[in-house]
């Protein structure tokens, strides 16, 4: 890696992974792992919903992967793909940790990474865990630093248990049925010359040419989750949220 890919300083929690492990380096599997019967839930889930089947198994990683379909810069998820090698300086010995995800995102210029290496994991089992893995995240987090505009991130049900988790539950759904071209088509036309309008208004304004409010409605959730409508997506969507037109989205 040449010194304009990685990081200029460390930061804080970067210079103390790297006084419990070295000596790190990945493997990468070429195909993602059968979800393994953990849970009564496990199963795959297209992210991004034209992309390729993921697997998850457990409700936790479940939810994360439908949240990651509603969000339009996210490119690419793999689980379970890559396998992170490190000498534990404690343990003294060679160990290997395998994240739950790997998430490539569109580059952005409010954001400075474009690829998240994420483990979930819920609240109560972090801290229960947190002796036991603290030198295989310590080695994701040096593994990541050591890569071009790559973090890792642990995320718990904490920071899941939100309004744009009930948000994504609603429209992801949508994003697998099918469409009517010609009515979304028509919802672009009407947004154009409102810019921004409540759900109810523009539901309205549509039904009645031919379409109904309930088809109306399930081509505006596909819109908002694909980012063509967008609204704030951390309060609860309703008849009465606000969306506005992102020409240029898929």
């Amino acid at each position: 890696m040449s010194p304009a890919q990685q990081p200029a300083s460390l930061d804080r929690k970067t210079q103390q992974a790297m006084r419990l492990v070295s000596d790190v380096r990945e493997d990468w599997l070429s195909t993602a792992p059968t979800p393994r019967a953990l849970s009564a839930t496990r199963g795959t889930l297209r992210v991004p919903f034209d992309g390729a089947p993921v697997g998850f198994e457990s409700s936790f990683e479940r939810d994360f992967l439908v949240s990651c379909r509603i969000e339009p810069r996210i490119r690419k998820v793999r689980a379970q793909q890559l396998q992170i090698r490190y000498l534990d300086h404690a343990r003294m010995t060679e160990r290997r940790y395998t994240p739950d995800f790997v998430v490539d995102l569109q580059a952005s210029a409010d954001v400075p990474f474009t690829r998240v290496v994420v483990e979930v994991k819920r609240l109560e089992d972090l801290w229960r865990s947190r002796r036991d893995m603290r030198a295989a995240y310590a080695a994701a987090r040096v593994w990541a630093w050591k890569q071009p505009a790559t973090i890792f991130k642990v995320v718990t049900d904490l920071q899941m248990n939100s309004g744009w988790l009930t948000n994504a539950q609603l429209l992801s759904p949508y994003l697998d049925r099918p469409h009517d071209a010609d009515l979304i088509e028509l919802i672009r036309t009407k947004m154009r010359s409102l810019e921004s309008a409540r759900i109810r208004e523009l539901v309205a304004s549509v039904t009645g040419r031919g379409f109904s409010s309930h088809r109306t409605l399930a081509a505006i959730y596909r819109m908002m989750a694909l980012g063509e409508l967008q609204c704030d997506r951390g309060l609860p969507i309703s008849s009465m949220t606000w969306v506005t037109f992102a020409s240029g989205r898929r």
